[in-house]
């Protein structure tokens, strides 16, 4: 006996006579029928990636940049330019950008200061 439903059996029997093929060809066919989408699945899907692919883009917002903080060569120059040391220009950049100083250069200054 056969899990095969009385349309299904109909239905291999139409695909062994329209293809000419096996009864296990048929029934191969038939499962592969069952698994494909049917058209109108098929239409719907084309339509939203239609869809999809000509709404309108929104524009992204890009957000400015904060400015740099310049590096030790250019404190460097800075300093040699004001005639100071580059840790007080380091300081100086920190407040100017709102930074947290580094705690060694707070202490290195601190004891410069003391021991002038």
């Amino acid at each position: 006996m056969t899990a095969w439903t009385e349309a299904e059996q109909k239905r291999i029997a139409e695909i062994q006579e329209q293809r000419s093929c096996t009864r296990a060809n048929a029934i191969r066919r038939l499962q592969a029928e069952k698994k494909a989408p049917s058209e109108a699945k098929v239409k719907a899907q084309l339509k939203a990636d239609l869809d999809r692919a000509t709404a309108p883009k929104l524009a992204v917002v890009k957000k400015a940049k904060a400015p740099k903080m310049p590096g030790k060569t250019e404190r460097l120059a800075i300093a040699a330019k004001e005639g100071t040391s580059e840790l007080e220009v380091y300081l100086e950049l920190c407040k100017k950008f709102g930074r947290t100083p580094a705690a060694s250069a707070v202490k290195r200054h601190k004891a410069l200061k003391d021991g002038k």
